[in-house]
């Protein structure tokens, strides 16, 4: 009878283990479950950032190609601004150039139909 309850003791402590170690293992489990899903958040949050990074260089890049373009438009209209200021300046010089002309003319003209002592009063002074 002895070895009766002995064996009872024994399956008795066993069934305690049994149960601890089912325990054990459901607590694992639920831990693995949680790791699990902070993998996939972690997963998601860095598939996110490498979106973020990939908008902000596509931005970057964008931004560069305005930045060039603008300049060569810069460039050109700057040209073009100095091209109409040359321009501005030759025909200031060629209408000065007439008014003088016309200014002289005119006052041989004066001089040799108008009044000639109207002419030398005018250049006396």
């Amino acid at each position: 009878m002895f070895d009766n309850c002995e064996f009872t003791c024994e399956i008795l402590i066993l069934f305690c283990q049994v149960d601890e170690d089912r325990k054990k293992i459901e607590d694992l489990l639920r831990e693995r479950d949680i790791l699990n899903k902070q993998v996939l958040k972690s997963d998601d949050r860095t598939k996110t950032q490498i979106d973020l990074v990939k908008r902000q260089e596509t931005t970057a890049t964008n931004l560069q190609k305005d930045l060039e373009r603008w300049q060569r438009d810069v460039d050109e209209y700057s040209k073009r601004i100095r091209d109409v200021e040359n321009q501005r300046d030759t025909h200031a010089i060629e209408f000065s150039t007439f008014i003088l002309s016309f200014i002289y003319l005119n006052t041989i003209f004066d001089i040799h139909v108008g009044n000639p002592t109207e002419f030398y009063i005018t250049t006396n002074i």
